[in-house]
C-alpha cells in the first residue's frame, strides 16, 4: 500500500527550466526526509535524463513540448517516467553502461559519454519503449523510503 502520494510535474526542455524542475522534484520529496546521498542521487540521475532529452531528443525543435515526470515512491525506492515527444533513441535502445574511454590522448577525450554508464550504476530497472511519437523512460532509485513513506502518512 502506498502511503507517500505519487506526483507530476512538466519541465520545458531548456536548461534553465531543468533546474528549476530538478528543486520542484526535490522538494516534492522533501517529506520523505531523504538522506543527503539519496537525494543527491536522484537530482544527479534526473539532471542527466532531463538535460539529454533537452539537448538530443529534442535537439531539432523549435517548439518543443514540456517534458514530463511521473514519481511513483514505492517500497524498494523512487519509480521515476520521464515521458517527452522527441527524437528516439538511436535503433530505439538504451545507451550502454559502458562508460567513455580515458585512457586515449587528451586531445582525443570524449566530450561526453560518461552520464549513461552512470545512470546504469545508480539506478535499477532501466527501460525504455518508444509509443508512436512518444519516448518513455522508466528507472527505479532504489533508496530507503520505506520507512519515510509510513511515517509521512502518520
Amino acid at each position: 500500500m502506498q502511503l507517500f502520494p505519487s506526483f507530476e510535474l512538466l519541465i520545458e526542455a531548456e536548461p534553465l527550466a531543468v533546474r528549476d524542475g530538478l528543486a520542484k522534484i526535490l522538494a516534492a520529496l522533501d517529506p520523505l526526509a531523504l538522506n543527503v546521498e539519496d537525494a543527491a542521487t536522484v537530482e544527479l540521475v534526473l539532471a542527466e535524463v532531463l538535460n539529454n532529452v533537452s539537448e538530443h531528443a529534442y535537439r531539432d525543435k523549435n517548439s518543443a513540448p514540456p517534458i514530463h515526470v511521473l514519481c511513483q515512491p514505492e517500497r524498494r525506492g523512487l519509480q521515476f517516467t520521464v515521458t517527452d515527444h522527441g527524437h528516439p533513441f538511436p535503433d530505439a535502445a538504451l545507451p550502454g553502461d559502458e562508460p567513455a574511454a580515458l585512457d586515449v590522448e587528451r586531445a582525443a577525450l570524449p566530450e561526453g559519454g560518461f552520464g549513461w554508464s552512470m545512470i546504469h550504476a545508480l539506478a535499477r530497472d532501466i527501460r525504455y519503449r518508444r509509443k508512436a511519437s512518444t519516448n518513455e523512460l522508466t528507472l527505479c532509485l532504489p533508496m530507503k523510503v520505506a520507512s519515510a513513506i509510513k511515517d509521512a502518512s502518520s
